[in-house]
């Protein structure tokens, strides 16, 4: 009787935690006042290669780039399904250089680690950012605290569903070889739900991504020169979402771009090629 009872009582409580196999709402619900503080790190390499005139250079010049950083963010208000929050890139450290040269570091000041308020709804999608330079924006947008959007279904185990994220492009790269170019691209992903571990305290969602980068034309500078660069690539990573932290604790990803650059000016026409690789980590910091 005493087995059995015992058994009962390991049902119910399993019952109550749910099955890692049930369809799910996935949802943005923080209670206001909730802190969360995200660490993330960036590396990148990328190859230039001088097209003018049809005929590649028989020379690439290589770069090389990683960054360092913390995000924070805590809910302000929670107005119905949307949460108001002020979210402050807390440090950024980034260092470039072009093969054989030395490194060149940088500090983010404080007069360009604002705090910003976002607002996002259940489904993780940002609502208007505020007016703010396009290096502060361009960085809330795709330095990882966001992730994906949630789908507006319930979704099990291999459940699948698409939506927008952001990628932050290694501009500091780019300047190295004195071009100006865009801090992001707008990304479509394609989003699976992996596994569920359903734990007393807390539900660990494995997700994996992909997704697609343009190709868009955007305008830029080439050493002064008004250029205009094509940009087209691809990204695929994977993250875990914690329903008890109510954020993404972890994830990695990798994005390679190929940008086309093309200038006319009075000194005459230029093409070249930008091919890059980023990988970058996050990790909720404690």
């Amino acid at each position: 009787m005493r087995a059995s009872l015992c058994l009962l009582a390991v049902w119910c409580g399993a019952a109550r935690l749910g099955s890692s196999q049930e369809a799910r709402a996935l949802r943005y619900t923080p209670r206001e006042g909730t802190v969360v503080h995200t660490v993330f790190s960036a590396r990148a390499s990328l190859v230039y290669r001088d097209y003018t005139g049809g005929v590649a250079a028989p020379d690439s010049v290589v770069g090389e780039y990683t960054a360092l950083g913390a995000v924070g963010q805590r809910v302000q208000q929670v107005s119905g399904s949307t949460r108001l929050l002020d979210v402050r890139l807390d440090s950024l450290r980034t260092r470039a250089r072009l093969s054989g040269q030395a490194w060149k570091e940088t500090m983010l000041p404080d007069s360009l680690r604002p705090t910003m308020p976002v607002t996002v709804d259940e489904r993780l999608r940002l609502g208007r950012l505020p007016e703010a330079g396009a290096a502060q924006v361009g960085l809330v947008r795709s330095l990882g605290w966001m992730g994906v959007e949630f789908p507006e279904e319930p979704v099990g185990p291999a459940g699948r569903w698409t939506g927008a994220t952001v990628v932050r492009l290694p501009r500091e790269l780019a300047v190295l070889h004195e071009v100006v170019m865009p801090d992001s691209l707008d990304a479509v992903a394609s989003v699976v739900l992996d596994s569920v571990s359903v734990r007393p305290a807390d539900t660990l969602l494995f997700l994996s991504f992909q997704g697609t980068l343009g190709p868009v034309t955007e305008p830029g500078l080439d050493a002064g020169d008004s250029a205009s660069v094509s940009l087209a690539g691809a990204q695929a990573g994977t993250l875990i979402w914690s329903t008890a932290w109510q954020t993404f604790v972890a994830g990695a990803s990798q994005t390679r771009v190929r940008a086309r650059l093309r200038v006319r000016s009075a000194r005459g026409g230029r093409e070249a090629e930008l091919l890059w690789t980023v990988t970058t980590r996050l990790q909720v910091r404690i």
